[in-house]
């Protein structure tokens, strides 16, 4: 618990000192876009939501999953807070439409935003009471948590994660003829469009990690059961999009196979592009390529 506790406090001053902090009792209601520029958010913030106005952004949350394996609160505190100052939205109106956006955090976070709502409640980088402190770590998990399929803690969450950006590409994918299931059920957590590209920020590739985003052994008998019966559309395949900043050749050689495994080894279907840049030059190089 010492070892957790430490983590809250730590992950909560980061988010203090990070330029997404803004303190309101000094006069600073909303972050700062031009101070972002050397960050990674503008631009993905540019990338989910060019070409639309403020009424048809549900569509695209909804068609965008984030699987966050970190415990800060940084992307749902920056996607809000841009909402209102891009498309001068009130506050409970990005509340809503944050609400169409899936964000996994499968090894838990430093609480809930105001905005979210919640029983554990804490304001972005704020300081945390004694009792707050005890929830909070109450609420995350660490790498060794529950490594095993069955012993709760991270791998609570497995199926719904692995499912989610399996199959996020092809709704259909399990809906084999005569089945009865609904969508809902399938694709658990529910209505996500039909993404094509499945993209790595900053991820360390670690085995466990890379278990919690793999089918479980029965499923992936499925996808390869309908991969073969021509149920699931090799061309629908998603591209595979990944950072490896400062890593070797042979090191980027092994994060394409493991991403391959993903997929059940089937490499030849799998487009990769893995490189060795930031996150922030990474949207710039690939502007294009990560379009909607």
């Amino acid at each position: 618990m010492c070892g957790k506790l430490a983590i809250v406090r730590s992950i909560l001053a980061a988010e203090r000192n990070s330029r997404l902090y803004f303190d309101k009792h000094k006069g600073n209601f909303n972050i700062v876009l031009h101070k972002l520029g050397k960050t990674w958010y503008p631009a993905f913030f540019r990338l989910l939501t060019r070409n639309h106005t403020k009424d048809g952004l549900a569509d695209r949350f909804r068609s965008v999953l984030l699987c966050v394996f970190n415990y800060d609160r940084c992307i749902e505190h920056f996607l809000y807070h841009a909402l209102q100052v891009y498309y001068g939205m009130s506050s409970e109106a990005a509340a809503g439409l944050m609400k169409q956006l899936p964000i996994y955090h499968p090894y838990g976070s430093v609480g809930s935003l105001p905005w979210q709502g919640g029983d554990d409640v804490m304001a972005f980088g704020d300081e945390p009471s004694p009792h707050q402190l005890l929830q909070l770590a109450d609420g995350i998990k660490t790498f060794t948590e529950g490594v095993k399929p069955g012993s709760g803690g991270i791998w609570e969450s497995k199926r719904d994660i692995a499912r989610a950006v399996q199959f996020s590409w092809r709704k259909s994918a399990l809906c084999r003829p005569g089945d009865r299931r609904s969508q809902g059920e399938l694709n658990s957590p529910g209505d996500i469009a039909a993404a094509r590209k499945l993209v790595f920020l900053g991820f360390g590739f670690h085995e466990l990690n890379m278990e919690l985003l793999s089918l479980t052994d029965g499923d992936l008998e499925v996808f390869k059961k309908d991969l073969e019966k021509g149920y699931i559309d090799k061309n629908l395949f998603p591209s595979c999009f990944a950072t490896a900043h400062g890593h070797s050749e042979s090191n980027v050689a092994n994060i394409k196979g493991r991403i391959r495994r993903l997929f059940g080894n089937q490499s030849a279907t799998v487009d990769q592009e893995v490189k060795d840049s930031s996150c922030r030059d990474f949207f710039q190089e690939f502007s294009m390529s990560l379009s909607f």
